[in-house]
Order: C-alpha cells, then sequence, then structure tokens
C-alpha cells in the first residue's frame, strides 16, 4: 500500500483519473458492499469477464493515457486482444476450482462443462490471433511472438483437468506472460 501510494503521487492526475474505475471494480470485486454481505465475485457468471476488464484497462488503457499515446484502432485492437487473453488465461483456473466454487457462481465451466470451456477458450484464442492481422502497424516479432503464447495458451488450456498438480495453474499458467516477455526479446534480439 505504501508503494501504492508512493508510485501514485508519481502520476499524472488524467492517468490517476484513469486508474480509479479499475480500483473502484477491483475493491468491489473482492469487499461485500451488496445486500447479503455479496461482492462482484459472488455475483453469478461474471468472475473472470470483470478480471479481464481490469487487466486490460491496467496494461493496455491506462499506459497508453499515461504517455499520451494515440487511442486509435490498434489501440482498440489490443484491449480487445488483452481482454480475450486474460479470460482464456482464466479458464484453466475455473477448471481448477471446479471442486471448491459454489454452484452459485456459476462459473464458464459450470454452465457449459469442461470440454466445452476448453473449445470456447481455443474460439477466444483464435480471435485473439486473427485480430493481430486487423492492425495497421505490425511486426514480423508481433506477428510471430502471438503465434507463439496462441500454441502455448491453447496448450496449457487443454491440459488442465479438475485434479492435478498445484503448480500447474499456480506456476506454469501463470508464467504464460513471462513466456510471452521472453519469446518477444529472443525475436527482438533475432530479428532486431
Amino acid at each position: 500500500m505504501i508503494l501504492f501510494v508512493y508510485f501514485a503521487f508519481k502520476l499524472s492526475l488524467k492517468t490517476l483519473l484513469y486508474i480509479i474505475p479499475f480500483i473502484v471494480l477491483t475493491v468491489l470485486y473482492v469487499v461485500p458492499v451488496f445486500p447479503n454481505k455479496n461482492n462482484l465475485r459472488s455475483l453469478a457468471g461474471i468472475k473472470i469477464f470483470i478480471i479481464a476488464v481490469v487487466w486490460a484497462g491496467i496494461t493496455v488503457l491506462v499506459p497508453m493515457v499515461h504517455v499520451d499515446g494515440n487511442l486509435n484502432f490498434d489501440f482498440l485492437i489490443e484491449t480487445i486482444q488483452r481482454f480475450l487473453f486474460i479470460i482464456v488465461m482464466m479458464l484453466p483456473f475455473e477448471i481448477r476450482d471446479l471442486q471448491y466454487d459454489s454452484y452459485d457462481l456459476e462459473t464458464v465451466p459450470q454452465q457449459i462443462g469442461v470440454t466445452r470451456t476448453k473449445v470456447f477458450g481455443s474460439i477466444l484464442l483464435v480471435v485473439f490471433l486473427l485480430l493481430t492481422a486487423t492492425k495497421n502497424v505490425l511486426s514480423s516479432t508481433e506477428i510471430l511472438s502471438t503465434i507463439a503464447v496462441s500454441t502455448i495458451s491453447l496448450l496449457f488450456l487443454w491440459g488442465t483437468k479438475k485434479e492435478q498438480s498445484r503448480y500447474y495453474c499456480s506456476f506454469w499458467v501463470e508464467s504464460v506472460p513471462i513466456m510471452w516477455l521472453i519469446t518477444i526479446i529472443l525475436l527482438e534480439y533475432s530479428f532486431g
């Protein structure tokens, strides 16, 4: 919290104003503020979508606003891609947590089953990948890294089971963004 406050003073007022809605969503996600002591996490069927909105906003919108970047078509595509990617990355956790989650949560695997959840995630990854081709500014590094992260994510999604090693999601699936970064660095080094 101390670091958050310290770095908040380093940001412009404009950037802070764009951060506020995501902070509010995050607080409402955790803190019970609704009747019957519910929070946003407990509202049926929307948990992963709230997480995806917050992550897409904080990792795409806020940095772009902070550097006074151009909120153009490529920015919109990048935001949609990040939203889809986060949803796909959440699905293995949703499958893993099937045995623990209350049926009132109506998570994606609870509503459509494990196999259909994997198919749903696969479709989202195809859309994520295809959206790359619609960008106006595109590099070979971006194309190849997007193909690589889509493939890795697809393998982890289809490898997910209800009962799995405790490190499968908590280490391997969570490390996919780091694998993506390493892929970009290696590609930049190779083609740069």
